[in-house]
């Protein structure tokens, strides 16, 4: 019979925003308003185009409990929404597999300067709230939050997470000295000018360069061929990688094929792997929920196992708070635990995906306003593209994604003892226990593909 799997992941982030002058991108001719690189002097928050240096800038500014609020509490909402918008548009025929995070804060880099309904529209679609420099703060904390999660510990390699983002902007054109201060500073965002305009497909294969080299060579080629031209401002990239490994591996022995069953009328073969440890577990909603732990930290991955038949229903009965019930139904069981060993990727163009979700000002030229950018309202989003990786083995976990956002001129214990045999289609989640916050989130129909 069918089931699904979803993986997600959580994080949290703090940023800061501030009204200015443009300053133009090095190569700009002599500007009106009173700047350094009036004077054709580089920013200091520019970047030499010399070649990839994908070393992740983690942000300093501090945050209040309720900056982190303003942020953390859209969280789990924003994945489970655009995961059901995702796994709509996909029909139920495929894997899925994405980045909350990626996406969220790759979108917030350009809400930060989108100013009057381009901001408001924005912020109701990722899910954010209050003040914005409040918000920019809180960006700002998740990202040193997950910069820390992979804590030492003495003899276990630590996980890697590794969260890079960058502004590329086209040369010669001014932008607000606040906008770069805050890319910079909340969001490890520093600029980097490029010539979308003379040699666009040059500029294209730099940032696939980079992003290729941040997520260590598990995201391809993220732009694709035509989405950069001439008329391309501004590009805004997040890249995610991660890497741990299982707090108890599975056993490379007890790796056996064995039927998966993709729906009631196909079966695959596929390697399943085996265990039976004290994890946190749950029976609520129509589905068996198990919490499988990273080594060290706080990263967990959240198995979710739909009774048979009624993965549609999960899917389509997500809300916001889902997650959180979910994770507060969790106590600890002996679990004999099946999954399939598995890896797969996805690829999505989400312009129209976030247009439903309410960012509609945000692609209409002569309408967005992200004049807080720099300083006009020529600007407005042309794409928004998104790239993940998983892979799943008795090891651990490796997985990557990245987002672009371009925009144009425009005790002794008795425990219950439980079963969970993921033999057939689940959801999965990758989370931080500590922020909440959804790094990966997605669903395996068939391992084998």
């Amino acid at each position: 019979m069918r089931q699904s799997l979803l993986l997600a992941a959580l994080l949290s982030a703090t940023a800061a925003c501030k009204s200015s002058a443009p300053t133009a991108a090095p190569g700009a001719p002599d500007a009106a308003a009173p700047s350094s690189t009036a004077a054709g002097i580089e920013p200091p928050h520019a970047a030499a185009s010399s070649g990839p240096s994908a070393t992740p800038e983690v942000p300093t500014v501090s945050a209040s409990p309720a900056d982190r609020a303003a942020v953390a509490r859209g969280e789990e909402a924003f994945a489970t929404r655009l995961y059901s918008r995702l796994a709509a548009a996909a029909h139920g025929t495929s894997n899925l597999f994405f980045s909350p995070t990626s996406v969220r804060v790759a979108l917030a880099m350009a809400w930060t300067g989108a100013r009057g309904d381009t901001a408001t529209e924005m912020a109701r679609a990722i899910d954010v709230e209050g003040d914005p420099a409040s918000v920019d703060r809180g960006f700002a904390a998740e990202l040193r939050d997950l910069a820390s999660a992979a804590a030492a510990d003495a003899g276990t390699p630590p996980p890697t997470v590794r969260i890079v983002n960058r502004m590329w902007g086209q040369r010669g054109r001014p932008f607000t000295d606040q906008y770069l201060e805050v890319l910079s500073d909340d969001f490890g965002a520093p600029l980097e000018v490029l010539d979308f305009a003379h040699a666009p497909e040059q500029a294209r294969a730099r940032i696939n360069a980079f992003v290729d080299a941040a997520t260590d060579h598990r995201i391809r080629d993220l732009l694709p061929a035509g989405v950069l031209n001439a008329q391309t401002k501004l590009v805004l990239t997040d890249a995610v990688y991660f890497k741990a490994s299982w707090m108890e591996p599975f056993a490379e022995s007890a790796t056996q094929e064995d039927d998966f069953h993709v729906s009631p009328s196909k079966t695959v073969r596929a390697p399943l792997m085996h265990a039976s440890r004290e994890l946190r577990y749950a029976k609520v909603g129509g589905a068996q929920v198990v919490e499988i732990p990273y080594a060290p930290g706080t990263m967990t991955m959240l198995v979710v196992l739909p009774d048979e038949g009624s993965l549609a229903t999960l899917e389509h009965g997500l809300g916001d708070a889902t997650v959180h019930a979910w994770v507060g139904a969790l106590q600890d069981a002996r679990v004999t635990l099946t999954l399939p060993r598995f890896q797969t990727t996805s690829r999505f163009a989400l312009s129209e995906v976030l247009g439903a979700m309410g960012m509609k000002t945000a692609f209409a030229a002569g309408r967005a306003d992200f004049s807080g950018i720099d300083g006009s309202k020529e600007l407005a989003l042309s794409e928004v593209v998104h790239q993940a990786f998983v892979s799943v083995d008795e090891k651990g976990t490796e997985a990557a994604a990245a987002t672009a956002v371009a925009l144009r001129s425009l005790a002794v214990r008795v425990l219950p003892q439980v079963e969970v045999r993921a033999d057939r289609p689940f959801l999965f989640l990758i989370r931080d226990t500590k922020s909440g916050a959804v790094l990966f989130m997605g669903r395996i129909e068939d391992p084998t593909t």
